[in-house]
């Protein structure tokens, strides 16, 4: 070895250059953390989300179900044969609509939820103010339901159990709120 290489000025010299070059090492490693940790609770979010959005929109398609089986086993011919208008009868249709919901829900194992049935029997339709009682369980994003006709509205609230959105807002659930209608149109002639 030359004498020049090992002076005390040059081991300084290369200890101070080892010394950045593993502080930036370790200050790479750590930013290579913090951003794989970053991925990896974005990754857990988007799965909680995508939960939730696919339990929503089973919700919906068991509110759809549960109307539409309601209106059709709760048609009232009564009313047709005397003044040729269609009406459900209220009891029939409530009871057909919210079995097919509870059903449903319980053959996926769903526990805690809420279903909730109304009937606007009359063959003129109506309106029921605070149905469906949470806003964002409607497409319109309403709580007064108004048909023309006479309908069936079912109304779901399901808890959907998260992981990583828990975390964010402390509660190991959230629920989902979907509302659908099914009505007796006449057929005009």
């Amino acid at each position: 070895m030359k004498p020049s290489t090992v002076s005390p000025s040059n081991v300084i010299r290369r200890l101070r250059h080892a010394g950045r070059r593993l502080g930036n090492e370790q200050g790479s490693a750590i930013l290579g953390f913090l951003i794989m940790l970053a991925l990896i609770v974005l990754v857990a979010v988007l799965v909680d989300l995508y939960a939730l959005l696919q339990a929503k929109s089973w919700a919906y398609q068991v509110c759809t179900d549960a109307a539409l089986q309601g209106a059709a086993y709760g048609r009232d011919y009564g009313p047709l044969y005397a003044s040729g208008h269609l009406a459900l009868d209220p009891v029939a249709a409530e009871q057909s609509a919210r079995a097919a919901a509870q059903a449903a829900l319980d053959r996926r194992g769903f526990a805690g939820y809420t279903v909730e049935v109304r009937v606007l029997p009359d063959p003129g339709g109506g309106t029921i103010a605070g149905f469906p009682p949470v806003a964002p369980a409607a497409p319109g994003g309403s709580t007064i339901w108004t048909t023309s006709e006479p309908a069936v509205g079912v109304y779901v609230a399901l808890p959907v159990p998260v992981f990583f959105v828990s975390i964010l807002n402390g509660s190991s659930e959230l629920t989902v709120h979907a509302f659908a209608a099914a009505g007796l149109v006449e057929a005009s002639p």
